[in-house]
């Protein structure tokens, strides 16, 4: 990490993180924002609406799910955490409090990071930590 002499988010983190980024297009930007200060590569974007499709193979799943209707997340979640597990990537959910039992539910278990109502330090923290986990470091 290269910290500058401006405010934290100025930071440059450079870790090169490959993320696969699901959330809907009106989502918070704090996992964007957090990928942007890795110098990460979007590998691909989906919302919650969208199946898992032809894309590189992450390091990390990120995603948003603040805000998001329970029913949804309830019925998303446990393929994103397979999907997970099946590309050995890290997943790093980021929620709102009224999202937590849900998520909890389908993630429990696993190497799933959640954060509640993050800032991008802790969103860039959680990524580049489940990045550093998953077995497909260095692997492109």
């Amino acid at each position: 990490m290269t910290r500058p002499d401006g405010p934290p988010e100025a930071a440059n983190y450079d870790t090169g993180v490959d993320a696969l980024f699901i959330a809907d297009p009106g989502a918070p930007d704090r996992l964007a924002a957090a990928l942007t200060a890795l110098h990460g590569r979007i590998v691909g974007r989906l919302d919650w609406q969208t199946g898992f499709g032809d894309h590189a193979t992450p390091q990390v799943i990120v995603v948003e799910a603040g805000g998001v209707d329970p029913a949804l997340l309830a019925d998303r979640l446990p393929d994103i955490v397979d999907q997970a597990a099946m590309v050995r990537a890290g997943l790093v959910v980021a929620l709102g409090v009224d999202e937590i039992d849900v998520v909890a539910a389908a993630t429990l278990g696993g190497g799933t990071r959640l954060l509640v109502d993050p800032t991008v330090g802790d969103c860039v923290a959680a990524t580049t930590i489940a990045a550093t986990q998953s077995p497909t470091v260095g692997s492109t």
